[in-house]
Parts: structure tokens; sequence; C-alpha cells
């Protein structure tokens, strides 16, 4: 015993793990020598055949060439064993099920080329962000951009550095807003708490109607709606990513809840058309007039709400030259829109961003009457419903309103 001892000791260099190998060989003699005496030490000879073998082949040393190439992670994945001894070389085996754990545990090269193109994504999601507002801040910076009216309306005034940063901030916190609201509809969809056909059109009812609430973060200057226009800008160049079979897991999440039948295809149509549509409302119409958020009104609330509804009311009251669309999606459609165009015009006019040509009574009656209109073109099998709607809404606004 005191040879192996010495042995032991002189490989291994640990006094420790030698002072254990010798606890665990005396007790394993005096082990055999009880057999069968009442030992509560387990003998090896009393064992069942297939656990004797396993404990001695765990315990037993296997030596390992110094000059075995990989590393010592790759070793006991390639060969089965458990831990080597750092000074000698030594490795002990291990059984079938750690080195599957082991396995188990160990990223596959698919869920690592998954996490590196996920962080691909928001990496170029927040360069996209990050260049865009530099750009439109060095426009609005070098007074390409205008600020202010002057109340004389005979000029502008400069668009100074406090409305620089308050725009930038004001932009950051809906983009930031916009991305969570997105990414919170995803998720449910992707749980299953959500179908595609759902999520699909909760986002398509609210993600216009909550932007343009936040309108009023901006500041007054003229050219703060470029600032503004670079949230649907940027939705729209995550659409376009989604759209072309971006391997990033967020964009196939975002793909499969804004299609209909989960194709990524469907992102380039319908979605994309919205956000352009929310684009050049934004960025064109702005704050200064109601056609931009009648526009935008119907083609989200009132385009939405009719197919939330018509799909679960709608089956016993089909138009009669429609087998797509119904009364109950009409109707909806009209309240709809109504409801919410007039209710942003009198956030605008509340928040002091917007001056209504005529009383708000007036503006919600003509708001109605423009909703009912553009209801009854979407009857209509001509063009896509999210250019055709916000058009006709856009043009009777300008007409009724302004």
């Amino acid at each position: 015993m005191a040879p192996l001892f010495i042995r032991s000791c002189r490989r291994s260099r640990n006094f420790f793990a030698s002072a254990s190998l010798l606890l665990y060989a005396t007790k394993t003699a005096t082990a055999g020598q009880a057999c069968g005496s009442g030992s509560s030490v387990p003998c090896l000879a009393s064992l069942p055949r297939q656990s004797a073998a396993g404990l001695a082949r765990r315990r037993t040393p296997v030596a390992v060439s110094p000059f075995q190439t990989g590393t010592p992670l790759t070793r006991r994945l390639d060969s089965g064993l458990s831990r080597s001894d750092d000074l000698h070389g030594t490795m002990y085996p291990r059984s079938a099920a750690e080195a599957t754990t082991d396995l188990r545990l160990a990223p596959s090269d698919e869920e690592t080329s998954s996490s590196s193109s996920a962080l691909d994504s928001r990496i170029t999601l927040l360069a996209g962000a990050a260049a865009s507002l530099s750009f439109v801040a060095g426009l609005a910076a070098s007074g390409i951009l205008p600020g202010p009216t002057f109340p004389s309306e005979m000029g502008f005034a400069p668009y100074s550095s406090e409305l620089i940063i308050r725009d930038v901030g004001a932009t950051v916190l809906t983009l930031s807003l916009a991305y969570a609201f997105v990414k919170s509809i995803t998720f449910l969809a992707k749980r299953g708490i959500l179908e595609s056909r759902d999520s699909r059109k909760v986002i398509h009812t609210l993600s216009a109607p909550l932007f343009i609430l936040f309108w009023p973060l901006f500041s007054d200057a003229v050219g703060a709606s470029a600032f503004g226009a670079i949230v649907p800008l940027l939705n729209g160049a995550r659409l376009v990513a989604a759209g072309a079979g971006g391997t990033d897991e967020g964009d196939k999440e975002l793909a499969n809840a804004v299609s209909r039948s989960g194709s990524a295809s469907e992102a380039l149509g319908g979605p994309l058309l919205y956000c352009i549509v929310l684009f050049f409302s934004t960025l064109i119409f702005w704050r200064d007039s109601l056609i931009g958020v009648a526009a935008v009104s119907v083609m989200a609330a009132g385009d939405g709400m009719a197919d939330i509804i018509g799909r679960r009311f709608g089956r016993g009251n089909k138009w009669w030259f429609s087998n797509d669309k119904s009364i109950a999606g009409s109707a909806a459609f009209a309240i709809s829109g109504a409801v919410v165009s007039t209710g942003l015009a009198w956030w605008l006019a509340y928040t002091g961003v917007w001056m209504p040509p005529m009383a708000m009574v007036d503006v919600a009656q003509r708001l109605a009457i423009i909703n009912i209109l553009s209801a009854a073109v979407e009857l209509v099998p001509i063009g896509d419903d999210n250019w055709t709607v916000p058009l006709t809404a856009g043009i009777l606004a300008a007409a009724l309103i302004q």
C-alpha cells in the first residue's frame, strides 16, 4: 500500500488528491474483507455486475498522450472522458448520461449562428437609426430644414440646438416605444396567444394612431416632420429585411406576425405599403392639417377593424355583390375610422399643435362623412386598399376640412 501511495504522490504532486486515493483504497480493501459482515461500505463483489463494472470504469485512470490535439473540452466531447488532471494528463472516463448532458449544454452551430445574426440585426437597426438621426440633425443645424415660423408668417426662425435636441429625443423615444409595441405583439404571436392574422391586424390597427399620439412631443419647427418620418422609415426597413427572408429570429417573428399565411414575402406587400403611406403623411402633411391624420386613420383603424369585426360577425350579412365583404365589416370600418380620426384631431387641437379651422363638432361630422365614403371605396375591388382608402380620405379631407 505504501509504494502505491508514494507513486501516486510523485505522479500527481497533489497531497490531498493522493490522500483521497489512499483513503478510498483502504476503505475498499476493508470492505472487501468485510463483505457479508454488515459493513456500510459498498462491496464491489456484492454489487450487480453492471454497476460494479461501471464503478470500476469511472474510477480507473486512463493515460492520455500529452501530444493529443484539441482542448480538454474537445477531448471530453469526442472521447467521452469526464475530467483531466492538468499535471500529468490522466483522464477519467464518464458515463454515457454525463456525455449526453454535456452535449446538450454545448451550443449547436445553428444556435450560435442564430444568436450572431440576431445581434447583427440589432446592430444594423441601431446603426440605421443613428445614421438617420445624424443626417436629419445635420440638415437642421445647417439651416436646410426650417425652424418655427415667425408670427408674421414672412419666414422661418433658425432651427436652434434646443429644438434639435428635443426632436432627437422625441424620435428616440417614439422609435423605442414603437419597437417595444411590435415586439410584444410578435412575442404573443410566437407563443400562440395571438393568431397570425389577429396579430397582423392588431399591429395594423394600432401602430399609426399610437404614433400620432406622440406628435406633440416634437418641437414646433417646420422641419420636425423630418424627424418624425424617421419612425415609419426604419419600421419599413425592418419589414424589407423580414420580407427578404432575414435569418434573424426577430425578422422571422415580424414576418410571421404581419402576414396572413406566415410567408415572409407578404411583409413586402400591404405592411410595407402601410409604412410608406405613414411616412409620406408624416413628412408632407404632419400637424399642419388633418389630411394626413384622416388618411392614416381610415387606413389603420378603419381597415383594421373592418377585418377583425367582419371575420367574426359578418358571415351571415355579406354584401350581395361581394362574398368577401360584409355589412358588419363596413360598419366597423366607418365607425372605427370616424372615432379614431376625431379623437386624434381633438388630441392635436388640445395639445395646441393643430388649430382647427372650424368648431370641433363640425370637424367630427365631416370626418364621419369622410369615413363613410372611404368605407364605400374599400368595397370596390380595385387596387390595394392600403393606398386607395387613404388617398380617398386625404382628398376628401382637403376638400371638406381644409
